[in-house]
């Protein structure tokens, strides 16, 4: 086979390779998906020992922590708080619509305080509110959610001094709530691929790991001697491809290793 004939079916390889990934990203980029996703954070405001009470005191309304107007004339002490942030983002490649959440804790937990950002408005018309019968669960209503657009629910609890755990529900047409999660599989993927990819090469290209002056460039003669080594000229077959071969691994390895980082970007990032 020539020189030409090796070359022409390099390009063709090549480029149909290059194309099927150009169509891949492209067909992703038309599939239409609503993507909602949601991270949680949970800090200490305020937690009082039994020696401190007697110094510092916290109150609230208790009809923040009954629901009953009537007993908003009535303060009731507090030993602890938390405060939540919860962000809700649309990661989707279309606009999300008619989206509602429902954010529960367990039940001797009480919520005293609550707000959303951006603030609702006229033109924007979100609505956050305690459910009348459980304090404990916070009903939040969003009209739409554009592609990468963030929403934030700052809330502060009270009733444990462990951080008190959230549930988020969430519902809306076609679309799917997730916990944001960084995934650690891509980072796998990307330090396995190019370890397998350095080694490829390296062997495809005259065996790279095997070659006596080669290897000893790496570690001095002397040091081999000083711990008590030394270095041993054998005769051993060496594998080695057509150069067509060789560009076909690298370009894949190459490609494999771009694809990881790619990925392990795309994956951490909320």
């Amino acid at each position: 086979m020539s020189e030409t004939t090796i070359l022409t079916i390099i390009q063709v390889l090549g480029g149909g390779f290059f194309g099927f990934l150009i169509a891949k990203y492209s067909l992703n980029k038309q599939l239409l998906s609503k993507d909602i996703i949601y991270t949680k954070e949970v800090l200490s405001l305020l937690s009082l020992h039994e020696e401190d009470t007697n110094q510092i005191r916290v109150s609230v309304k208790k009809s923040i922590l009954t629901g009953d107007i009537n007993d908003s004339t009535e303060d009731i002490e507090i030993k602890n708080a938390h405060a939540h942030a919860i962000k809700i983002k649309n990661k989707g490649n279309i606009e999300a619509t008619d989206l509602f959440f429902d954010i529960g804790f367990d039940k001797e937990i009480k919520i005293i305080s609550y707000s959303i950002f951006p603030e609702p408005s006229n033109s924007y018309p979100i609505t956050i509110s305690k459910n009348i019968s459980k304090q404990n669960i916070l009903n939040i209503s969003i009209p739409y959610l554009n592609k990468n657009q963030t929403i934030i629910v700052s809330i502060i609890t009270t009733g444990s001094d462990e951080e008190p755990e959230s549930t988020i529900i969430g519902n809306g047409k076609g679309i799917e709530v997730r916990e944001f999660e960084k995934s650690e599989t891509f980072f796998i993927l990307f330090f396995v691929s190019f370890v397998l990819s350095m080694f490829l090469i390296q062997i495809l290209f005259d065996s790279y790991f095997i070659e006596e002056d080669r290897f000893s460039s790496y570690l001095p003669e002397y040091i081999i001697n000083f711990i008590g080594g030394k270095i041993i000229s054998v005769s051993i077959p060496i594998i080695e491809f057509p150069l067509y071969i060789k560009i076909i691994a690298l370009a894949s390895s190459f490609s494999l290793v771009i694809y990881s980082i790619y990925q392990s970007i795309k994956r951490s990032k909320f």
